[in-house]
């Protein structure tokens, strides 16, 4: 089994174990709880979502770098535009480990990507992503 197929199964997986969001009282919703994943040099995956979000929405990410040695861009990007960062929301460029947001978003269906700008190792880290609505 080749890579990309190894890495496309993987994320399925974890999106399967991390399921809908959970939302408590007080409108904050745990899209992602600190999962771990893996994104191999030089691809731009979206890692979770799409989930559909309402207009106003804030969001809040962590991204924590196993190693703390990847280079990493990340960010909330509508699943319309893929990889696209230009149109993406919170975007943080060349980082590892890394805390970061943005606030009203507008209604959309949006994945949290990354594209992991290794040379040859993959990008290991884990996720922690929040919305509030």
């Amino acid at each position: 089994m080749n890579t990309v197929k190894v890495l496309c199964l993987t994320t399925l997986i974890l999106l399967a174990a991390v399921g809908c969001a959970k939302k408590d009282d007080s409108g904050d919703n745990v899209l992602v709880p600190s999962t771990p994943f893996q994104v191999n040099a030089g691809f731009c995956v979206p890692i979770a979502g799409p989930y559909s979000l309402p207009a106003g929405t804030s969001t809040s990410f962590t991204i924590l770098d196993s190693d703390n040695t990847d280079y990493m861009d990340v960010g909330v990007i509508d699943d319309a535009y893929g990889c696209n960062f230009n149109a993406g929301y919170g975007v943080v460029f060349g980082i590892n480990s890394v805390s970061g947001g943005n606030s009203s978003l507008a209604t959309g269906d949006y994945d949290f990507v990354v594209r992991c700008d290794n040379s040859v190792s993959p990008c290991l880290f884990s996720l922690t992503w929040d919305a509030t609505y």
